[in-house]
């Protein structure tokens, strides 16, 4: 498979999914917790109070598309491509989100310098340095992933990789019943590994054809997802002080899971168009960005008598300012940024 081959349903899917979060950001998460939000939008709140989800469809697209990138390619080919794909828009998205808090920030949000320049590594967060927006965390979780793939890369075991995420999978069973070592959760992230390891399979399916192994590790994987599910509804009541429904969060998850199955067997060709790549581009611009944000705009412009206007500009500002990003100034950065990674590593 030509490594520029690319599932245009996916773009379409994964806008889906920031969308989702920005709604739940916006009519929900602001003004639920944390005071970050003095606008409150409680009949919309409780349709996409659920659209946190967007996140778990994100880390199975994730496993789908980076098992992809991986197969193809070499360590150092592998590490340029996931660089260049995320560190442009994230310098671009941090950097504007440190400007708008020292402009209209008030006492809700606040940057410092350092801080500003810790970020810009992304990991900043590994060190305990505050993120510019609560939306990186994140990103920590996807450097996890791609770090136990460069792994394999380096040892050459990307042959053996149904092995490995067989392995990851019952580690990961087993963690639902037993408390595991520290260091093994830190690095295998078992509340989140269950949609990575799916996509993987769902991608390996789509590459190899009907495979028993596969269907095994996508409904061991769905299980982990949905006891994980039901699991969660308890931590979102304390930490909102409202129901979430477990039969609700578990037929979203359901729906995540079918959708990359039919892509798996071939069955979103219909989707499969061009067109959506343009919603793809704007997907990852549009999630670093959207939220303190938005939020400062909320606080500094909002009251209830323009707050559904506002949500309706801010809203369609972020989708502005993501396309921004991606056409002026992802592309450009990115393409400056592989010269300098190709002069020092060799592909």
């Amino acid at each position: 498979m030509n490594v520029k081959e690319r599932y245009y349903e996916i773009d379409l899917f994964r806008f889906i999914a920031a969308l989702g979060v920005v709604l739940f950001h916006y009519t929900f998460r602001g003004y639920a917790a944390d005071e970050m939000s003095i606008l409150a939008f409680p009949t919309l709140g409780v349709f996409f109070k659920y659209g946190f989800l967007g996140v778990d469809f994100f880390f199975m697209i994730s496993g789908f598309v980076v098992l992809l990138s991986a197969l193809e390619r070499n360590l150092a080919g592998f590490l340029i491509s996931r660089i260049t794909r995320l560190y442009p828009a994230f310098w671009v998205a941090v950097s504007v989100t440190a400007i708008v808090t020292v402009i209209i920030g008030g006492s809700r949000y606040n940057v410092g310098f350092t801080q500003y320049l810790a970020n810009l590594s992304m990991v900043s967060g590994y060190f305990g340095i505050k993120a510019v927006d609560g939306v990186y965390w994140t990103l920590l979780i996807e450097l996890k992933f791609y770090f136990l793939i460069s792994v394999l890369l380096f040892f050459k075991q990307m042959k053996n990789i149904e092995f490995y995420l067989f392995l990851w999978l019952l580690i990961s069973v087993l963690s639902i019943y037993i408390k595991l070592p520290v260091v093994v959760e830190y690095f295998l992230f078992t509340r989140w590994s269950s949609y990575f390891i799916a996509g993987a399979f769902f991608y390996l399916l789509r590459k190899n054809g009907s495979s028993l192994l596969c269907l095994v590790g996508i409904v061991l994987s769905y299980f982990i997802s949905i006891t994980y599910a039901y699991w969660s509804t308890s931590s979102l009541y304390r930490q909102y002080g409202t129901e979430f429904s477990p039969l609700i969060i578990s037929g979203i998850v359901s729906i995540l899971y079918i959708l990359m199955f039919l892509v798996s067997i071939k069955k979103t060709e219909v989707l499969n168009k061009r067109v959506m790549l343009s919603f793809g581009m704007l997907t990852y611009p549009l999630y670093l960005i959207h939220q303190n944000v938005g939020y400062m705009l909320f606080n500094h412009f909002g009251n209830d008598n323009n707050k559904f206007a506002l949500l309706g500009i801010t809203t369609f500002l972020m989708l502005f300012l993501a396309y921004i990003f991606s056409k002026y100034f992802e592309k450009n950065i990115a393409l400056k940024l592989k010269r300098i990674l190709l002069v020092r590593l060799v592909i």
